[in-house]
């Protein structure tokens, strides 16, 4: 817990960086607002009106309401920040809104932003309650925020209290969500003030980063959960396909197996010739590597498979579990490797077929 307020700590210093400035007047005086504009040049009848240089021209065709000099909020615009894996942003949107796509396969994404966003207002001692399921709109109870300054006798000097809505538009897949976030109540002491739109804005982007970032931070606590539990499983054994002949029985989908098997072949010493997709067959050439003068008194770290050189077909099969895949070599007459060879290379071959580098 501990590990993840430092982290969030830091996104958001690093978010808070990024999009704000709490700064809202400009420097300097304000005199230019009460000088009274310069009427146009009037010529005498019979002399030529002089060219007038239009560089620097201001059009009359602007926003006059708007608020100048004092009342001139200058703070960048704050913007949502997509720093965590798989987001990205709504082209043309000023709302605080992120897009959320599919990472994690074995949960359903709308539950996981949900349940992410849950446990970020328990943090801060607040509730998310559900507004409509069907609809997938939710909204937290009142979050408080205080500052304090002082040495030992602290004293209040600021408070606010917020109630946010999150809007989540599903596309019929799943696999992608919009997150709206909406500030729909707001509570403050004297000092705070008034609530401007530019800082309901700003309150509803800062929301939204901070749900990016715990996001993000949930991402990457499941990678490093899913290291660990590679780190310390079997992911390679021997035993027999559907069809009794003696295989390698890799903890991989098929497509992830047949994709990083080159990988396999370049570090051992295999050469691939040909392949079949369709049916899942690499064709290969083994050559054992070579051991030089230098690598017999300094060590070697070139894993070395001892079968014969020859040509051998390297074939996948499925199996009854979707995350279990057989691998099957065969010699060139098409004779499947005795389980003794497979027994006898299992250490050497381990390592590779494992992966653990790659997931």
């Amino acid at each position: 817990m501990n590990r993840q307020l430092l982290y969030v700590s830091l996104l958001s210093a690093a978010i808070v960086a990024c999009s704000s400035n709490d700064k809202r007047t400009a420097d300097g005086g304000f005199e230019y607002m009460k000088v009274d504009e310069g009427k146009p040049l009037t010529m005498p009848e019979g002399l030529q009106t002089p060219k007038q240089e239009t560089t620097y021209f201001i059009t009359t065709d602007i926003n006059t309401s708007g608020p100048v000099g004092k009342n001139m909020d200058i703070r960048a615009p704050s913007l949502v920040l997509p720093v965590a894996t798989s987001t990205r942003l709504e082209p043309g949107s000023n709302d605080a809104v992120v897009w959320f796509d599919q990472e994690i396969d074995d949960v359903k994404l709308s539950d996981f932003v949900q349940q992410t966003i849950a446990d970020m207002l328990i943090e801060n001692n607040a509730q998310l309650t559900v507004v409509d399921a069907a609809n997938h709109v939710y909204e937290s109870s009142w979050i408080n925020n205080e500052s304090e300054e002082g040495g030992f006798f602290r004293s209040k000097i600021d408070s606010t209290s917020e109630k946010y809505r999150y809007s989540f538009d599903v596309k019929p897949h799943g696999r992608s969500l919009l997150l709206k976030v909406e500030l729909v109540d707001y509570k403050a002491n004297v000092l705070k003030g008034k609530l401007t739109p530019i800082d309901k804005h700003r309150a509803e982007v800062a929301m939204v980063n901070t749900v990016i970032g715990h996001v993000d931070y949930k991402y990457r606590e499941i990678q490093r959960e899913h290291r660990l539990m590679i780190a310390n499983q079997k992911l390679l054994s021997t035993g027999f396909n559907d069809k009794q002949e003696p295989s390698f029985f890799v903890e991989l989908q098929e497509d992830l197996l047949w994709q990083n098997l080159p990988l396999f072949f370049n570090d051992y010493g295999f050469t691939v010739n040909d392949l079949n997709e369709t049916r899942r067959i690499y064709y290969v050439t083994f050559e054992k590597p070579e051991i030089g003068l230098w690598d017999t008194l300094w060590g070697s770290d070139t894993p070395i498979v001892e079968i014969e050189n020859a040509k051998y077909q390297f074939r996948l099969y499925n199996t009854e579990t979707p995350t279990k895949t057989a691998l099957t070599i065969y010699n060139e007459a098409g004779e499947p490797v005795p389980m003794e060879v497979l027994e006898k290379i299992f250490p050497v071959v381990e390592p590779g077929l494992s992966f653990r580098n790659i997931f």
